[in-house]
């Protein structure tokens, strides 16, 4: 994800509900890019309160280790629900975190794709659950795929697609893919069109489809960018479970 000019900082945010008989309930999941690089972590916590309720799982990208425990909390804050974290262990100051409502949910196992990482990336990371109410197992993964690199990003999006196949659980693909979807029909770049191939995933469309990305070097008060980078992603038996994109765009 690029940083935005001007202190102006880009996160890009999708509330995914889920709602099917396996569930038995909405499945409410964020997906945000948190911009570590020059972000206010105080500043994304009082949104993360302000903005969103009842939310079972968040997908993080680009987290400070130091900042893991601030937006953990604030995700539980004033809800009265319990919440914990899982921090992946690759990209220095630019992590993956799972966020996850342990009223709800308990984890079963987490893993994080090292083969995928090529010499530098951050390791895909995947978490097993279990649904309390009705013992229904998924796997929920966060993603943030090469940006400076097409071959690797490539090879990185070649890999979650044979990853997913051998896959058995329903799975929630959530992050920063860097695929350069250009605004409102296409086409993406070449990492997103070997993702996709062999229909492996479905992407959870937004019925408008804006921008993820912004920045304003000219000063006209007009986007230079007008590409998605970040998205949601279902797989196997979660494709079935009527899954849709309530609210989504940069800030």
């Amino acid at each position: 994800m690029l940083g935005i000019l001007n202190q102006i900082f880009l996160f890009s945010l999708f509330s995914l509900l889920l709602a099917s008989q396996a569930l038995s309930a909405k499945l409410s999941v964020v997906s945000w890019n948190v911009e570590s690089g020059g972000n206010n972590p105080a500043v994304i916590a009082q949104q993360i309160r302000d903005d969103f309720t009842g939310v079972d799982l968040w997908g993080f990208s680009e987290v400070k280790k130091s900042s893991r425990n601030i937006y953990r909390a604030a995700t539980s804050d004033g809800e009265g629900l319990s919440s914990r974290y899982i921090l992946g262990r690759s990209g220095g100051g630019d992590r993956l975190m799972i966020v996850y409502n342990t009223d709800r949910l308990e984890k079963m196992g987490v893993e994080e794709l090292g083969h995928l990482r090529f010499n530098g990336g951050r390791s895909p990371l995947v978490a097993k659950f279990k649904i309390k109410s009705n013992s229904k197992q998924f796997l929920f993964m966060v993603n943030h795929l090469y940006r400076g690199n097409t071959h690797k990003r490539q090879k990185q999006a070649r890999g979650l697609r044979d990853w997913v196949r051998n896959q058995s659980l329903p799975v929630i693909a959530t992050g920063d893919y860097n695929f350069d979807y250009d605004v409102p029909n296409g086409p993406g770049n070449q990492a997103f069109n070997i993702f996709l191939q062999g229909d492996s995933y479905t992407w959870l469309k937004p019925t408008v489809r804006v921008s993820t990305q912004y920045s304003d070097r000219d000063n006209d008060g007009v986007n230079d960018y007008n590409s998605i980078l970040d998205f949601v992603f279902v797989a196997n038996g979660a494709t079935d479970w009527g899954g849709h994109i309530a609210n989504y765009g940069p800030a």
